[in-house]
Formats: C-alpha cells, sequence, structure tokens
C-alpha cells in the first residue's frame, strides 16, 4: 500500500490524521531501512512488524493502552 492510500484510507476512517499516518509510515520505512542497512533479514523485520501490532491490538481491547499516555502524547507531538 503507498502512503497515499494510507492517507486516504485514514481520511476517511477518521476524518482526519493524514499527516500522522503519513509521518508514522514514513518513520517506520526509515526504520527498516537502519535494519536493512544492518542485514537484518526482512523476514524478520515483517514479522517483528506482526509481533508488534498484534501486541498493540491486545493492550488497546484490553484497556491498558492508558499506561502509554506519556508515549502516545510524544507520538503526537512528534507528528507537529
Amino acid at each position: 500500500m503507498q502512503l497515499v492510500d494510507l492517507s486516504h484510507a485514514q481520511d476517511v476512517e477518521a476524518g482526519d490524521g493524514t499527516t500522522t499516518v503519513t509521518v508514522l509510515a514514513g518513520s517506520l520505512l526509515n526504520a527498516c531501512q537502519t535494519l536493512l542497512d544492518k542485514n537484518v533479514h526482512p523476514t524478520i523485520i515483517a514479522n517483528s512488524f506482526y509481533k508488534a501490532s498484534q501486541f498493540v491490538s491486545s493492550e488497546i481491547c484490553s484497556g491498558r493502552y492508558e499506561e502509554y499516555h506519556v508515549l502516545i502524547f510524544l507520538i503526537r507531538l512528534s507528528t507537529l
């Protein structure tokens, strides 16, 4: 999926946040490039993203995400 598609999907779903999703996706791609430059296999990177998404989904569904309010605030602040 291209960044334009991600941005559009975010706009349709939430009505806002297109800059946030673009910045976040760009940061994730930059992190991937750093790992690839260190010869980390793409499958390991993909599996790690999958595990992270499962963890985040679990935390959100359980209501424990409030423990991360400072981290969420810093992420939001970094996109300004």
